[in-house]
């Protein structure tokens, strides 16, 4: 249940892409930004990617002048903690963004598990400027509907749903979603008497791929 990687915002040249106007609708959505503040978050991402550290950017005096300061990584995220370090992305965002976003993986989305919000925001994928939407929210609450009574086994399934039709081919970019998963997440709980620890994994199928591990 999340958005693609949050890491296909933009590339390691400070080039958005199309993951940056997903990121901006979801961002809408899911903290109730509008969609100044919303791209203002989008943009602390690209400037953080951007590997070019000779390169200023917007952002550069804002960490410098953090106590104690720090420089942007200038490359993609590693873990999603890493998230808290980017300008903008106080706790509260942190943490209402956290079940919808992951740092490794592919960027295709699964149709059958992935959540409204993070099925609305992802027809937000062309250019700037010519971003159309297809599904509205009814559309989206339909195609929810129906898989939680059949999960879609083909992608042509979808127009099963009630008022869907032949729209559903046009909403998404080409290969941007599936009706299956790459990668799954695997969470276990310990305790010692009142204590008590919580482990996700990150796995990928091909091979049984540990992606990434975390205790807390």
């Amino acid at each position: 249940m999340w958005i693609g990687p949050i890491n296909f915002v933009a590339d390691n040249r400070g080039n958005p892409l199309p993951g940056y106007h997903r990121f901006i609708a979801l961002c809408e959505e899911i903290l109730l930004l509008d969609q100044l503040q919303a791209q203002e978050l989008a943009d602390s991402l690209v400037y953080w990617f951007d590997q070019d550290k000779t390169r200023a950017t917007p952002d550069d005096v804002y960490y410098s002048s953090l106590s104690p300061p720090y420089h942007r990584r200038g490359e993609k995220l590693t873990v999603l903690d890493e998230l808290r370090l980017v300008k903008g992305f106080n706790p509260e965002y942190f943490e209402k963004l956290k079940p919808y976003i992951r740092v490794v993986g592919e960027e295709q989305i699964n149709l059958n598990t992935a959540p409204a919000a993070v099925l609305y925001a992802w027809q937000f994928s062309a250019a700037e400027g010519n971003v159309e939407i297809i599904f509205d929210q009814h559309d989206i609450a339909a195609l929810v509907d129906y898989r939680q009574q059949s999960p879609y086994q083909t992608l042509q399934d979808l127009a099963l749903a009630e008022g869907i039709g032949d729209r559903w081919s046009a909403a998404w970019l080409q290969n941007s979603v599936g009706v299956s998963g790459a990668i799954y997440q695997v969470f276990s709980e310990g305790r010692i008497n009142d204590g008590s620890r919580y482990a996700e994994a990150i796995v990928s199928k091909q091979g049984n791929e540990l992606l990434s591990f975390k205790v807390e």
